[in-house]
Parts: structure tokens; C-alpha cells; sequence
């Protein structure tokens, strides 16, 4: 589905916050942080809310558990998550993941093509559940 057919299910779904997840230690601090922003800035100009484990504040000591454990606590308060691309390497991610189905909140996936920018028109998404 394309982006406005995504933001027509969460509607749907009525989802009101939405939790973004992926990879961060593969990518690098940087790196990770500069997508995350990327897909928070293109959902919000849609008028979808998201929020990831970058919205709380961060030690200077990158600890892998920091991030679970902060992104497990915005998940939690979210509708749905959307995972950025390919989440089987990612430790936190799957935790994440897991922890949706559990809970039983919709689970989208989103694939853009790596060799463009990341825009609302080469975007595919997918509901899991």
C-alpha cells in the first residue's frame, strides 16, 4: 500500500500514535537516528504521529539495553508499529516486533528503494497484522 493507503487503515484501525522500529546498531548511532527522523518528518507531514526510541533523551554511553527498554516503553502507549525495512538482524527490533503480536496491535512493514531518497511516493507498505 502507498502512504495514503496507509494512513486510511490506521484510521481505520483507529490508531492515533504510531511506534517506529528498526535497525540501530547495524546502522550506527548517527546514521539510525538520521532515518528515524526521516520516516518521523515524512509521516508527520501525512498527520501521522509517530515516535521511536530516539523521542527520549540519551546517555552519552550508546548501551544497546537503553534502547530496548525506552523502546519498549513507547511502544506500549502506541496503536501500531511500523517497522523500517528488514528487522531480522536487529536484537531490539524483533524484541519490539514480538512484543506488538503479543500485544496484538497492527504491524505494518515499510520498503523504499535504497538508491533514492527516502520520499512518501517510493514507499511500500505492508500490514503483517
Amino acid at each position: 500500500m502507498n502512504i495514503q493507503e496507509f494512513k486510511k487503515r490506521l484510521q481505520e484501525r483507529s490508531v492515533n500514535l504510531l511506534y517506529l522500529s528498526g535497525h540501530v546498531t547495524s546502522l550506527g548511532y548517527k546514521k539510525a537516528r538520521v532515518r528515524f527522523n526521516t520516516f518521523q518528518e515524512l509521516l508527520e507531514r501525512e498527520d501521522i504521529i509517530s515516535v521511536s526510541t530516539f523521542s527520549r533523551p540519551h546517555p552519552k554511553q550508546r548501551i544497546k539495553a537503553y534502547y530496548i527498554k525506552n523502546g519498549i516503553r513507547e511502544l506500549v502507549d502506541c496503536g501500531a508499529i511500523l517497522i523500517l525495512g528488514d528487522n531480522k538482524d536487529s536484537e531490539g527490533s524483533t524484541i519490539e516486533e514480538n512484543l506488538a503480536t503479543d500485544l496484538k496491535m497492527p504491524i505494518f512493514r515499510v520498503f523504499w528503494d535504497s538508491e533514492k531518497d527516502i520520499k512518501s511516493d517510493n514507499l511500500t507498505i505492508i500490514e503483517v497484522q
